[in-house]
């Protein structure tokens, strides 16, 4: 595609028809379309005569983003389709090729007989190069669930079709109405029909095949620290893990009795170092030492066993019975402090 020809030469003939005051509708166009073209608002006009001229400027500096947003503006104020060209010129050089192949179709469309013939062969013949550079990304989420793809939102889940989108690497994401993200990255090659799950869909329908059958989608992996329906019917942290808690009360248990042998053994090193004449200071102190730090530690193990199996009492007490139940089980983290553990979580 030769831009830096194509827009001056276009931009030439669009300025020199710019100051008129009335135009003939194109075959086809609805005439109230007519009556607009015919009867334009002269203030605007004169606004979208100076941004086009200054887009014009812009592009031959080298300000592609500038001469974009001005020539958008212009079409905004005075829709003239010549100007539509300009900005696919502008969106190709920036790779944009999705934008691009729009604009080209609208330039087709609302030009229609206007659009001389070798400029129509052109633009046709670019568009078929244009559709070779995008593909198409079909994106299944919850419903109600809001979908973007590079930031720019596509709708709400479940899509009435797939989103075309650039060639490349692209990043779709996922919004719950509750405001929870999932994003997930995609390669997309030219001509590419991919479908994307993105979020937990757990339980959630699709739209029925007919109208008595309906099938579930397929669980999609969950970010950490996510709790969401599963097609099993247990709660994510429920009856399944429940051995995580008993296992660290027991390991905290075992912990505690061992540290405890080992400083009532200390304690007995010591008492007998007290017994024995002449006693060694620096044996003593360091037997005292021992002592303290393994009965601490017992203390702090013991206190922790306790916690642990006061916790799982309780999640097994709650864990879901039936496939009804759906109740979230809690979720515990341990942390160090001091001599002992401390116990967060949430229930």
């Amino acid at each position: 595609m030769r831009a830096t020809t194509f827009i001056p030469l276009l931009a030439l003939t669009a300025l020199a028809a710019w100051p008129a005051t009335a135009a003939a509708a194109p075959a086809g166009r609805k005439v109230a379309d007519a009556a607009s073209v015919a009867a334009p608002d002269p203030a605007k006009m004169e606004e979208a005569g100076a941004r086009f001229r200054r887009g014009v400027d812009l592009y031959a500096e080298g300000d592609l983003g500038g001469a974009l947003v001005e020539f958008t503006r212009a079409y905004e104020l005075a829709p003239r389709y010549k100007i539509l060209y300009n900005i696919g010129q502008i969106t190709y050089q920036q790779q944009d090729y999705l934008t691009t192949l729009r604009h080209f179709r609208r330039y087709l469309s609302e030009g229609g007989d206007d659009v001389p013939p070798p400029r129509k062969r052109d633009v046709q013949a670019e568009i078929r190069r244009l559709e070779q550079r995008i593909g198409r990304i079909d994106v299944q989420a919850a419903p109600e669930t809001r979908i973007l793809i590079d930031g720019i939102e596509a709708g709400a889940a479940p899509l009435a079709s797939s989103v075309e989108a650039n060639v490349g690497r692209r990043h779709v994401e996922a919004v719950s109405p509750a405001g929870d993200r999932w994003e997930r990255f995609v390669d997309l090659a030219g001509g590419d029909a991919v479908t994307v799950v993105v979020g937990p869909i757990g339980r959630r329908w699709m739209r029925a095949a007919s109208s008595d059958e309906r099938r579930p989608f397929e669980d999609a992996p969950l970010p950490l620290g996510s709790i969401v329906d599963n097609p099993n019917g247990a709660a994510a942290g429920g009856g399944g893990r429940l051995w995580l808690p008993w296992t660290a009360a027991a390991v905290l248990a075992v912990g505690a009795g061992t540290a405890g042998f080992l400083a009532w053994k200390a304690s007995r090193d010591l008492q007998d170092a007290r017994n024995s004449y002449p006693a060694n200071q620096d044996e003593l102190s360091r037997l005292h030492d021992r002592t303290r730090t393994f009965s601490l530690i017992a203390d702090g193990a013991l206190g922790g066993a306790v916690l642990m199996a006061g916790i799982s009492t309780y999640l097994t007490l709650r864990a879901p019975s039936s496939a009804g139940d759906h109740r979230a089980a809690g979720r515990l983290a341990l942390l160090p402090l001091g001599a002992g553990l401390s116990a967060l979580g949430s229930f």
